[in-house]
């Protein structure tokens, strides 16, 4: 130890045992438990050492970056030092979707590559938690204090690139065809939430943002994502009436912010409609609504 961390204090010794964090036979054993016995992974980390690991992290409300996901141990790592202490970590992990080789247990219990392996692993590992915390809950006497579950709530969100298609030409090169072609430049195999999360960074919007999707007779049946509690609304659906934009122009709380996509407005006039309602709809009190569309 040198001089200068003594002076600034002790540091980790790091050289731990298997009994005090784990080893993969161990890991391996969790895994087994809830993969009903098959051994889909070799190798992983036992949630014990990354257990360890968040506890030298003076803080219960950090956020946990894993670059090399593998089985996703970090995730369920997380969710069980939250329940210990009452944390509120929360984990990012990153994880290239690396094939299952065929043959391989994983590709013969039907996944396709290592992120759908990590997937499920935090799904099943969240569900043991809160099975085990109901179970001691329901043995408690009358005075006794229940437990909480712990957030065990997760988003999955894959890198790819826009989902628009990149149609730009020079001026002089643009034909009456070519922009009737250029209305929407969705491209085909993307959905109405691959829309969305593109959007959320223009709105300053995180990707752990909350997301309700409104459906019901406000709506006409209409689905209608509200993001973060209704500060945006949005929707995506093709050719949608009037009636719909002035709903969402009178929704209350009144959004910040009301985002619906090119194929939604059939022509010029109705884009034009769109923007018009939401002016026509703010008022001293409340504000207005900023209408975009994508």
């Amino acid at each position: 130890m040198g001089e200068r961390e003594q002076d600034e204090g002790v540091v980790p010794w790091t050289w731990w045992s298997y009994e005090f964090a784990g080893e993969n036979r161990e890991a391996t054993k969790e895994l087994k438990a809830l993969f009903e016995g098959a051994t889909i992974f070799s190798a992983p980390k036992p949630v014990k050492l990354i257990s360890r690991i968040l506890n030298l992290i003076d803080t219960k409300e950090s956020t946990i970056v894993d670059f090399f996901s593998g089985s996703a141990t970090s995730a369920e790592a997380v969710m069980r030092t939250n329940l210990v202490d009452e944390g509120s970590r929360r984990f990012i992990l990153v994880q290239l979707p690396e094939k299952c080789d065929n043959g391989s247990v994983g590709a013969e219990l039907g996944y396709n590559n290592l992120c759908e392996i990590g997937e499920e692993r935090i799904r099943r590992a969240g569900e043991k938690i809160k099975s085990e915390i109901e179970a001691e809950n329901a043995q408690l006497t009358l005075d006794g204090t229940p437990k909480k579950v712990p957030d065990i709530g997760f988003r999955v969100l894959r890198v790819d690139d826009s989902n628009y298609e990149d149609r730009r030409k020079n001026v002089g090169s643009y034909s009456q065809a070519d922009l009737d072609f250029d209305v929407d430049i969705t491209k085909s195999d993307r959905s109405n939430l691959d829309l969305l999360f593109e959007a959320l960074p223009k709105f300053q919007l995180p990707y752990d943002v909350r997301i309700n999707t409104l459906s019901g007779d406000e709506f006409d049946g209409h689905t209608v994502y509200s993001v973060d509690d209704g500060r945006l609304l949005a929707c995506f659906e093709a050719d949608i009436p009037e009636s719909l934009v002035r709903a969402m122009a009178a929704f209350s709380p009144r959004p910040s912010y009301a985002l619906v996509s090119e194929h939604s407005l059939p022509d010029s006039a109705a884009r034009t409609n769109f923007v018009e309602i939401f002016k026509q709809s703010a008022d001293s009190k409340t504000g207005s609504t900023k209408p975009y569309i994508i």
